[in-house]
């Protein structure tokens, strides 16, 4: 994100932050996660402290060999949790980037790979093209540690 506000700021675009504040999402999933939920993630959590960078890698692969398996299995595993963060941010931020969209001919939305699906579904009609984590992540350009866990798609009502 601060790497796409300062080239924003290099070209003179405006930045919009069309997110959900972190504090709400997480206030929010933590009132309506069942008790069940709230022992696997902590437990997911303490895992997380541990692992290696080869095992984060190697996740990172498995969501781009079958983003849709990936999000079903996060889903059943932890359906509060797929509902809150992934699906009403989604449409949380189809909702900012349309009405954005009413002002600004052309909008650059820099999002978490995840959510691109539901936000292009969210929108429709309109043109959008996508740039995903994993064509960021083959390209020269995109060598370790450049833009790991953000997608961007272009969006127009031209």
């Amino acid at each position: 994100m601060l790497a796409a506000a300062t080239a924003a700021g290099e070209v003179g675009a405006k930045v919009a932050l069309i997110d959900v504040d972190a504090g709400v999402v997480l206030a929010m999933l933590w009132r309506k996660m069942s008790f069940k939920e709230k022992v696997q993630l902590l437990g997911g959590a303490l895992t997380g402290l541990v692992i290696s960078k080869k095992t984060v890698e190697r996740e990172l692969e498995r969501y781009e060999n079958n983003e849709e398996q990936y999000l079903e299995a996060l889903s059943s595993g932890f359906p509060t949790l797929k509902t809150i963060l992934i699906d009403d941010r989604n449409k949380h931020m189809a909702e900012r980037i349309s009405a954005l969209s009413t002002e600004y001919a052309e909008i650059l939305a820099v999002v978490g790979d995840g959510h691109i699906p539901g936000i292009v579904q969210q929108l429709g009609q309109k043109q959008i093209e996508t740039i995903r984590l994993r064509e960021l992540r083959k390209s020269p350009e995109g060598g370790p540690g450049s833009a790991q866990y953000t997608s961007s798609f272009w969006c127009s009502d031209q």
